[in-house]
């Protein structure tokens, strides 16, 4: 009896070590169908429309960033600077990767609210009306943060020797593509775990998340995350992808959310 206890406690043990935290082990349950359905029903309502910016950077000899408002037709502000990432927009503020850290600027006014240090490789970077997300990489650990938009302060974050891709957010939730096989359902304001979806014919090496919804997928087409998707086979979810001769074009549905190369690219 004892030597039976005492197996199955390794057991359990490796099954969350080689996930790091729980949050990401690979023995964890997939979301069904009606689980699924619950979660997303649970995301915040869309935030109201604010006035559009576009927020570019100049490279150059003197590197800058650039707000201009579209209604307006003119530059909002200029502020001199390097980046190295995408840019978020996080509530009223404008976050990116830069000079070695994450910084976020008032997109009114491109003031800096905050700044801190970027521990390894950025993967990706991902932004709600409360918080801003980071995955990055150093040596094999990945790490998942939460930070407050307004002050930086973290306000989660989350290990694992496991392969993490770039994140997406939306309504309050955050979507983390995980080992090329999962996408991971994360509450943005507490770090739990809600569910996570399986794809067993094709990988997930992007998620991606705007006003319409959140899509995932890869190189052979997109899924779309509903009630549908809890087993993401091509038959049977909200699937597509675009038939084109490989002679004149290739599909991409986006970008490769493991390559680190990539998280600068928009």
């Amino acid at each position: 009896m004892r030597r039976s206890a005492f197996l199955l406690t390794i057991a359990a043990l490796l099954i969350v070590g080689c996930g790091g935290h729980p949050m990401f082990s690979i023995g964890a349950s997939d979301s069904t169908q009606q689980q699924l359905s619950a979660t997303l029903a649970k995301q915040a309502p869309a935030a109201a429309a604010v006035k559009p910016v576009v927020v570019v950077a100049v490279a150059g000899a003197k590197p800058a960033i650039v707000a201009f408002d579209l209604d307006g037709k003119r530059e909002r502000w200029r502020v001199s600077g390097a980046v190295t990432s995408r840019f978020v927009v996080a509530g009223s503020v404008v976050a990116y990767v830069g000079d070695g850290k994450v910084t976020a600027r008032s997109l009114d006014t491109g003031k800096v609210l905050w700044s801190e240090p970027m521990v390894g490789t950025l993967v990706g970077l991902a932004g709600d009306a409360e918080r801003v997300y980071w995955v990055s990489k150093n040596d094999e650990v990945h790490t998942l943060m939460a930070a407050s938009s307004a002050t930086g302060a973290t306000q989660w974050s989350r290990e694992t020797p496991s392969r993490l891709g770039a994140p997406a957010s939306r309504g309050g939730q955050v979507f983390v593509p995980l080992m090329d096989q999962w996408l991971v359902l994360i509450d943005g304001a507490t770090g739990k775990r809600l569910g996570r979806v399986r794809s067993i014919e094709h990988r997930i090496s992007f998620v991606h998340a705007d006003e319409t919804g959140v899509t995932f997928g890869s190189e052979s087409g997109v899924f779309a995350l509903d009630d549908l998707a809890a087993e993401a086979k091509v038959n049977g979810s909200s699937f597509a992808s675009a038939k084109l001769s490989s002679a004149f074009a290739k599909s991409q549905y986006g970008f490769d959310g493991y390559d680190t190369l990539q998280a600068g690219y928009s």
